[in-house]
Parts: structure tokens; C-alpha cells; sequence
């Protein structure tokens, strides 16, 4: 309840008040127009924004029409009056069977603001389109960049501008300049942690939905982090922006009802894993399969062969600070036990952008390790798999839950998938998912090929006995052959220009 609260009720209509713009109704029932108050109308009876800037009638005229028609006459022309067509999978959507189902179910309906004059302006309006973009992790950050470095091909002299890291900023996104919200954007994860990611929340929010009212805009790619960009996405749309959602929430493994949510929040849902196409279609969303970003930077399958004697064990505990927080301490403990035993030759320790070198750093220096360790700045596809650049490849793995883990799978190396967080939101979370494992590459292969701690299981004994059992030469054959069925599953390169493709579709 307090999850639900926080962000999906709360927000939702706080950001309605705070960002100044008014939801345009829809018709009410019988098919007499929908009504607001009378200070938000203009004399002639029109709906107009709190900022003055638009003026629009809900679905054609007013039901008192100044030009002579009948109340009966009025509704029976809004009544007409068709949507405009959105876009999914290269086709209109009025043309595809998929909407049908949407509007029976009134589902993936935006509120008429989103035929509105302003979006018109920006269609017809001779300026360079501005794409706005929100990624506000690593992982996501990367991802957009690429994508947007696509669009940019197919959209000479356009811009972008949002919320983004370290990548998006290197192909030319602007911050938006009324935006007090920092990146990395605060991961709201458990139950007690998302309270603290409220303020930016709102003001991430407000920021976009000021910006996205320029005629300049042409729409937005929101990317991951559903419980920051589902109610954005449901709020730009409502400015009457044109919404796309990058790499579904996995509703396929818990919280299914955010799959209303998810269809109200974009016109296009752009998914990176094979069977998530037909499970979002089927619920409602408009979704299209893209492909997978990991497989434009796999290279040759290259496994590494069991050590003959102290092995290089790699630590990758996530990218967002609180997970490493919660993480790494039981993982650097471990690496120390086994370091005593001689039984390192080397650790290496990930870093990412959001962390605090610094504190990494001191935490590493605490834990004692009797090895050489050396932290690791590169993207872990870099330096994971021999083939990958690096000739001293870690033999081991120990990676937090997430896209990592499919990264450490993919390049065919034994790896053991960890996570923790705090202890309610564990306890609720249990009951929630669905599914017997954590890690993605065995939901997608659909058995253990990597093994699991989790939460009161992850701790360093247990992990100096998982390497163990890892060190082994049949541990080496199932990781190389669960890398090759991976590979084959995720398809083929080419994800940055077909989700370009699929943005342009949308927004232009």
C-alpha cells in the first residue's frame, strides 16, 4: 500500500497540480461533452491551460455552439470527429487490431489533451524537433544513448535534452535547465527507500511536463525504471506529448497490475526480450520487440578454460549505490576468506558511474584482502570474456541481479547471482514475485545455470563454498553452454536503429 501510495497515487495527482496544466476531460456518458469548472474555460466556452497557452475544444465544438447548431447537432459532430492515428510496429494503430481491444477496454486511451492545438503546432512547425529523453541510471543511460545516436542519424539538426548520464551526454543531451533533479536518479526499491526518492520524483516530473509544452517538442523515450517513468509517461501523454517506454517493467514476473499502468504511460512499448512482445500485446500494451542490447556488443563466444590454480574472481555488485550498499560487504568478506587461502590470484572489483569511487575505494581497503585487486571502470563486456579485450579474464563471477548477470552468462563464464535488500521489502517482495529465480538468464532458459544467494543466504561462507563448487570443470561446460543457447535466444544486433526507428515512428 505505501508503494501504491507513493508512486502511483500520489504523484500522479501532485504532479497535475504542480506542473500547471489542466487534464482535458473525456466526453461524459450519452455522449454530452465532459464539463470543467468555469475558470477554466474561456468566454466562448473553450478549455484553456493554466498557463493561457492553449485553447482547444474537447472533441470539436462546445455543447452551447455560438454558431447556431443544436446541442444535438454539436455532439453529434464531436461524436465524428475521428483520433488521430498512433503508431506501433510501422503501421497505424486505428488500422491494427490491437487498438480495438484497447478502446474496448479502455486501455492505451491518452485524455484529449492529446489532440490538442499545441500538438498540431509542433507538427507543422519548421524547427528542429527536440526528442526529450529520461534515463536515469547506467544501464539506461547507455542504452538511450545509443538509441539516440540512431535517431540523430535519421534526424539530422535535432535535439535532445532531459535527464541522463555520463553517455547521453557525450552525444549531445541538454539537462533541462528547470530541473533541480541530479543523475543518477534515486532507485526506488523495498518499501522504505522509495520515501526518500519522493522530492526528486515530483520535481523530475514537473520539469519534463513544463518542458514537454514547447511546440518544439517532439515526443519522449523513457527508459527502464518503470516506477519513475510509468506516471511520467501517463503525464506527458496528458500534455499531449507522444510517449515511448524502452525495456518493460517484468510485469511477466511480478506485479502484473502494472500493465494498465504501462499501456496508459507510452504510444509505443519497445521490449529486449523475445516473448515479451506477444505477452504485452496480449495484456494491452503496444508493444514491439527490438532485440537485445547486449547482443551488438557480444563478441566471438570465447569460454575461459578451468584454472590450474589460483583463479581471477570478478565482483560486479550493480550499479546503483544502494544496491552495492546492500551488496558488496558479504561479497568482499568472501573474497577475503578465499584470499587467505590462498586461493586468488587476482580480484577485480566494478565500478560504475553512480558509485562513489572514493568510498568503493575505503570499503575495498577495509575488507583485507590478501590479493591484488584493482578496480575496474570499463562496461563489464569489455573485460569479461578473453575475447573481449582483456587477455587476463576473470575465470569467476559474482554479480548482483540484473542485466549484468545476462552479460556474465552471455560470455560463457561460471557466475553465482547475489542480491539483497532491506529486510521488509525482502519479506513483501517474496510474496509478489513470481517465479523460483532471481537472476535473468535462468527465467530465460528456465532453470539454474547459474546458482543463486539470495538475501539471508548471501554470506561469505556460503559464497567461498559456491566458488568452490564453480572452480570445477563441469561448472566451465554448463556456463559455456548455457552462453550459446543465451546467444541464440536474444537475437541479432542491430537494437540502437530498430528502437530508433520505432521513435521516429511515434513521435514524428
Amino acid at each position: 500500500m505505501i508503494y501504491f501510495v507513493m508512486f502511483q497515487w500520489g504523484p500522479y495527482n501532485t504532479f497535475l497540480m504542480k506542473a500547471t496544466f489542466e487534464r482535458l476531460e473525456e466526453p461524459a456518458p450519452q455522449g454530452r461533452a465532459g464539463r470543467l469548472p468555469a475558470q477554466h474555460r474561456g468566454a466562448d466556452g473553450t478549455l484553456r491551460s493554466h498557463a493561457g497557452l492553449v485553447s482547444v475544444h474537447p472533441r470539436g465544438p462546445p455543447g452551447r455552439a455560438s454558431a447556431g447548431k443544436s446541442r444535438a447537432a454539436a455532439d453529434a459532430a464531436a461524436a465524428s470527429t475521428p483520433d488521430p492515428p498512433r503508431i506501433v510496429s510501422g503501421q497505424a494503430l486505428d488500422d491494427a487490431p490491437l487498438l480495438s481491444r484497447h478502446r474496448r477496454e479502455g486501455v492505451n486511451r491518452g485524455p484529449n489533451c492529446t489532440r490538442t492545438a499545441a500538438v498540431t503546432m509542433r507538427a507543422a512547425g519548421g524547427r528542429p524537433p527536440t526528442l526529450l529523453v529520461c534515463a536515469g541510471d547506467p544501464s539506461g543511460d547507455d542504452l538511450a544513448a545509443r538509441a539516440v545516436e540512431a535517431w540523430l542519424r535519421l534526424r539530422p539538426g535535432g535535439r535532445v535534452e532531459g535527464l541522463g548520464g555520463p553517455a547521453l551526454g557525450g552525444v549531445g543531451l541538454r539537462p533541462l535547465s528547470n530541473s533541480p533533479v541530479r543523475w543518477p536518479f534515486p532507485s526506488p526499491t523495498g518499501l522504505v527507500e522509495p520515501l526518500r526518492a519522493v522530492p526528486a520524483l515530483l520535481a523530475n516530473a514537473a520539469a519534463f511536463v513544463a518542458r514537454s509544452r514547447r511546440d518544439d517538442v517532439a515526443g519522449a523515450l523513457l527508459v527502464d525504471l518503470p516506477d519513475v517513468n510509468l506516471p511520467l509517461g501517463r503525464l506527458l501523454r496528458l500534455a499531449g506529448a507522444r510517449v515511448v517506454q524502452a525495456v518493460a517493467p517484468q510485469t511477466w514476473a511480478w506485479r502484473p497490475g502494472r500493465n494498465r499502468r504501462l499501456a496508459a504511460s507510452c504510444d509505443a512499448l519497445a521490449v529486449i526480450l523475445p516473448f515479451e512482445e506477444a505477452y504485452f500485446r496480449a495484456r494491452g500494451c503496444p508493444a514491439r520487440f527490438v532485440g537485445h542490447p547486449l547482443v551488438d556488443r557480444l563478441g566471438p563466444l570465447r569460454p575461459p578454460a578451468p584454472p590450474a590454480g589460483a583463479l581471477r574472481l570478478a565482483l560486479l555488485p550493480g550499479s546503483r549505490p544502494e544496491r552495492v550498499r546492500h551488496v558488496l560487504p558479504p561479497l568482499l568478506a568472501a573474497a577475503a576468506e578465499l584470499a587467505r587461502r590462498g586461493a586468488l590470484a587476482e580480484v577485480v572489483v566494478s565500478w560504475a558511474p553512480a558509485i562513489d569511487a572514493a568510498e568503493l575505494e575505503r570499503r575495498v581497503s577495509r575488507a583485507g584482502i590478501a590479493a591484488p585487486v584493482r578496480l575496474e571502470t570499463r562496461p563489464p563486456l569489455e573485460w569479461l570474456a578473453p575475447g573481449g579485450g582483456d587477455a587476463a579474464a576473470p575465470e569467476q563471477v559474482w554479480v548482483a541481479a540484473g542485466t549484468a548477470s545476462l552479460e556474465a552468462a552471455a560470455a560463457g563464464i561460471p557466475a553465482c547471482v547475489v542480491w539483497r535488500t532491506d529486510p521488509l521489502g525482502y519479506a513483501v517482495a517474496r510474496r509478489l514475485v513470481r517465479g523460483r529465480f532471481a537472476g535473468l538468464p535462468n527465467r530465460l532458459l528456465g532453470r539454474e545455470v547459474l546458482p543463486e544467494r539470495l538475501q539471508d543466504a548471501l554470506t561469505a561462507p556460503e559464497l567461498v563454498r559456491v566458488s568452490e563448487e564453480l572452480r570445477r570443470p563441469e561448472a566451465f561446460a554448463r556456463a559455456a553452454a548455457a552462453a550459446a543457447e543465451l546467444r541464440a535466444l536474444l537475437g541479432g544486433p542491430g537494437f540502437a536503429e530498430r528502437l530508433a526507428r520505432l521513435v521516429d515512428e511515434v513521435v514524428r
